[in-house]
This record gives structure tokens, sequence and C-alpha cells, in this order.
């Protein structure tokens, strides 16, 4: 996970479901010192996110956000990339990546064609 979406995780779970951050440093401190390491965005990383923006977003049917495109540009052929938002899953079979979509905040699995 780039550093830049951890950042997305704390302040979703602190400003969307109110988690604190004590709390969440503490469901959050284990997974990320054991299994998901957080990577440093260098110039490579960078660049790629900003060529798949540009070739990948669109305002309404593919919404992609910039952190978005860093976590696909950080992941490696042999990596899976895990989210709940469908854009970023569907993206990410484009590129060829395997994905593991994650249920949203209403509970559900992102739909993608």
């Amino acid at each position: 996970m780039p550093a830049a979406c951890l950042s997305e995780v704390i302040d979703r779970m602190a400003r969307v479901f109110g988690v604190e951050p004590p709390l969440l440093s503490q469901y959050l401190g284990a997974l990320i010192d054991e299994a998901l390491p957080v990577m440093p965005v260098d110039r490579r990383i960078a660049w790629r996110a900003g060529e798949l923006h540009a070739a990948h977003y669109h305002r309404t049917r593919v919404p992609l956000s910039l952190a978005d495109c860093l976590l696909l540009a950080t992941a490696e052929p042999d990596d899976e990339v895990a989210s709940a938002d469908g854009a970023v899953i569907a993206t990410a079979k484009k590129l060829d990546l395997a994905t593991i979509p994650l249920l949203d905040s209403k509970g559900e699995r992102p739909s993608v064609e």
C-alpha cells in the first residue's frame, strides 16, 4: 500500500466511520506491521500514477482519484489489488492485475463488468 493510500484509510475511518485515532492505530497497527507493507511514493511510482490517471480517469464513468492510481502504480504483476471501489477494481483488471473486491460501507462488493 502506498503511504498516500494509508492516509486515505486513516482519514476515512476517523472522519466517516468515527473511529478514534488511538483505536484505529490499535486495529491497523498489527496488520500494517505484519502483513501490509507501506511503500514510499518515489518518482517512478508518481510518474506511473499520473500516466494511469491520464489514461483511465473519466469524471462520470471511471472516477479514479490520484490515490487510486498510486495504489495501481505500486502494484507489481504478482500483487493483488484490494478495494471496495468499482473503478479501481475495473482498472486493475484492465491492467491484468489480480483483484480482491472488498465490501463497501453498505456491505456490498463493487460490481464490475
